[in-house]
C-alpha cells in the first residue's frame, strides 16, 4: 500500500531529525504529530536519545532508522526516548513525511556530521 516513486519505495518518517549512528540523539524536531494531525513537536526534546520504535530496539547498523523508525504513510509510530535527565519516555506520532530511501527522517536531506 505505500507509494512508488523513482528510488522504490517511499517511507514515511515521523518529523525528527536524528543521528545516523549510535546514539541516536535528536538532533531538530521538525513536525512532530499525534494521530490526529496535531502538532505534538513539544513532546521530544533536542539531544533526547531514541531508544527503540515499536517495541524494535535501535541497533548500532546502517539502516537502523529506516528499518525501524520509517513506515507506511499514516501510520502510528511508538517511539521510546531518553531525556538528557536519564528519564525514559514513550511518544505515539504519525508516520507524515515522505522520505526516500537513506535520507534523513524529514523532507529535508541533511548529512551526518562526524563529531
Amino acid at each position: 500500500g505505500g507509494a512508488w516513486g523513482p528510488w522504490g519505495l517511499f517511507l514515511f518518517g515521523v518529523g525528527l531529525k536524528l543521528e545516523m549512528q549510535a546514539p541516536f540523539h535528536v538532533k531538530e524536531v521538525t513536525d512532530l504529530k499525534d494521530e490526529d494531525g496535531q502538532d505534538i513537536c513539544g513532546a521530544v526534546s533536542v539531544g533526547d536519545e531514541l531508544i527503540s520504535a515499536d517495541g524494535k530496539q535501535l541497533l548500532n547498523e546502517p539502516h537502523a532508522i529506516e528499518r525501524t523508525v520509517l513506515g507506511e504513510k499514516m501510520s502510528m509510530a511508538k517511539l521510546t526516548l531518553r531525556s538528557k535527565t536519564g528519564r525514559t519516555y514513550t511518544v505515539q506520532c504519525l508516520r507524515h513525511i515522505p522520505t526516500r530511501p537513506s535520507s534523513s527522517l524529514s523532507s529535508t536531506s541533511s548529512l551526518p556530521l562526524a563529531p
